[in-house]
């Protein structure tokens, strides 16, 4: 079934049965999303969760000193459920608080763990 109002979305129509389906548990479609493979929490915003992904990751020494994370782009594909702004939201916090330094046109590098300053919440 083809609705005018999700033309080009990647989300069904309201009307369509493959909707009705869906929505048999939103806890449960939002928590374990297929799409990226990360269990999005209803109760923390994305941004966040995104934040403690890659702050994880870093701290258990994925990405090396010195060495770029993911671009945009990549992180985009990984989650692709996720808008551009959630990811770069994250990112922003990852460089106020030292665990990464952005370069325009370049990347986004590891900086040294003596220079990270996390602040939990």
């Amino acid at each position: 079934m083809s609705c005018p109002a999700t033309v080009g979305a990647r989300v069904p129509c309201p009307m369509s049965p493959e909707w009705a389906r869906q929505q048999t548990s939103t806890v449960c479609r939002v928590s374990g999303s297929q799409e990226s493979g990360a269990g999005w929490r209803l109760d923390r915003a994305r941004w966040k969760q995104v934040y403690d992904i890659l702050r994880e990751e870093l701290e258990a020494g994925t990405y090396k000193t010195g060495f770029p994370i993911p671009s945009l782009s990549q992180l985009e594909q990984q989650w692709p459920d996720l808008a551009r702004n959630t990811i770069r939201k994250a990112i922003a916090r990852l460089e106020r608080e030292g665990f990464v330094r952005g370069e325009v046109g370049v990347g986004t590098f590891v900086r040294p763990k003596d220079e990270w300053q996390p602040v939990d919440d």
